[in-house]
């Protein structure tokens, strides 16, 4: 078995906010997972810059 090679994450300037606030502010955990989730829901193309879920087609 071979050892796994460590993740190298570079943060994203929104990335570096949150991490940024967490440090300063002692954010409550719960505000800096629900932003987090956001970012990584943005990423994903989840979520709109305004963070509105995004919709393939139109509703009726």
């Amino acid at each position: 078995m071979t050892a796994r090679q460590p993740v190298r994450w570079m943060p994203d300037e929104r990335s570096r906010q949150i991490l940024a606030a967490f440090a300063a502010s002692k954010e409550s955990t719960p505000s800096v997972l629900r932003r987090a989730l956001e970012l990584l829901a943005q990423a994903d193309g989840i979520v709109d810059h305004r963070g509105k879920v995004k919709t393939s087609g139109r509703q009726t």
